[in-house]
């Protein structure tokens, strides 16, 4: 069953959210396959726009996400 949307960047240890085995370099990341603990990020940054660990948040992520686009 898949949990409400969240602002928060934690899902509770009770809920059962298995994640695939990763056994390659290629890929080393352990991503789940459902969206069910997805997170709103304009809501997220909007809520802690006051946290320092929130700070140039935005900017880091699209820069990466182009890097990755782009190889």
């Amino acid at each position: 069953m898949c949990g409400a949307k969240s602002t928060t960047l934690k899902v509770g240890f009770i809920e059962d959210n298995p994640l695939p085995p990763s056994h390659s370099l290629d890929n080393p990341y352990h991503i789940s396959q459902d969206q069910c603990w997805h997170v709103d990020l304009t809501s997220l940054l909007t809520l802690n726009h006051n946290d320092p660990t929130y700070k140039g948040f935005y900017h880091d992520l699209i820069g990466h996400i182009l890097s990755q686009l782009t190889g």
